[in-house]
């Protein structure tokens, strides 16, 4: 029991180092939403809650994109339309966020409790 609870301890540490260093917290991404007739709009979604970027064509001709967000309650998708240069800044920011956390990971020194 003893050795368990060092265990968790140790998580707490290294979870709480990491929170503090910022680098394994969602990062937030802020976009202007366009729609098909041209009304536009702000929004602000954790990365890790992006679930795809897929393109769509309005009626009208226009090329636009959807950012498709898991909501953080609830079934189904928050659906987000940007133009092709917001899709493709947003997709800069997920692999810029996900080369962080793997170079983090990497460079972690595990942590040795011995009771």
């Amino acid at each position: 029991m003893k050795a368990l609870s060092l265990i968790l301890i140790a998580g707490a540490l290294c979870a709480a180092g990491a929170a503090r260093a910022g680098v394994l917290e969602p990062l937030k991404v802020t976009f202007q939403t366009t729609e098909c007739n041209g009304d536009t709009g702000m929004a602000s979604v954790d990365v890790d809650r992006i679930e795809r970027i897929q393109s769509i064509d309005c009626d009208n001709g226009r090329k636009l994109r959807q950012v498709l967000v898991r909501p953080a309650a609830g079934a189904g998708l928050q659906v987000h339309s940007v133009t092709p240069e917001a899709s493709d800044d947003i997709e800069r920011q997920i692999k810029q966020y996900m080369e962080t956390r793997r170079k983090t990971l990497e460079g972690s020194k595990p942590i040795l409790i011995n009771p």
